[in-house]
C-alpha cells in the first residue's frame, strides 16, 4: 500500500465491476493491513458474490478503522451470510452495515448481533432497516 493510500479515509467504489477479484484484492490491501485508516468504504452494485464477501469479512474480522461498510445491491448467499455473520461477532468497531437485499435476517445475523454492542446500524433487506440503542 503506498503512503497516500495510508491516508485515505473514504473510498466509494459504487458501480464499478470490482466482482469478486476487487473485493478480495481491497480486502487483501487496504481491510487486513495493521496500518488501515480506511473510515468508510462503500461497494454497492459491483457484482460481489459469496467469495467477496468471504474475503472481506475474514479482513473485517480484525479491521479496527471501518466505521461504515456498504456492500448493498451485490449477491449475497449462504457462505457470504455466515462471513459476514461471524465478522460482526469479532469486529468491535463497524457501527453501520449495509448488505440488502439478502433473504432476510438469518438467525445467525440476529444471534451475531448479540455479541456486538457497537453495530448501530445493520440494512439487510430492502423493506428493513435495523437500528440498534
Amino acid at each position: 500500500m503506498g503512503k497516500h493510500a495510508r491516508r485515505l479515509v473514504k473510498l466509494d467504489l459504487r458501480e464499478n465491476s470490482a466482482g469478486n477479484e476487487g473485493a478480495e484484492a481491497l480486502a487483501e490491501e487496504f481491510l487486513a493491513v495493521p496500518h488501515c485508516s480506511l473510515r468508510e468504504l462503500s461497494l454497492a452494485k459491483n457484482g460481489v458474490g459469496d467469495r467477496g464477501f468471504r474475503a472481506l469479512a475474514k479482513a473485517m474480522e480484525q479491521n479496527r478503522s471501518v466505521i461504515r461498510l456498504d456492500l448493498s445491491k451485490n449477491q449475497i448467499g449462504d457462505s457470504g451470510e455466515k462471513a459476514i455473520a461471524t465478522m460482526i461477532m469479532k469486529n468491535g468497531v463497524l457501527e453501520e452495515l449495509d448488505i440488502r437485499p439478502c433473504a432476510g435476517e438469518s438467525l445467525g445475523m440476529k444471534t451475531a448481533r448479540k455479541y456486538n454492542r457497537v453495530l448501530n446500524r445493520f440494512n439487510c433487506d430492502k423493506p428493513r432497516s435495523y437500528e440498534f440503542y
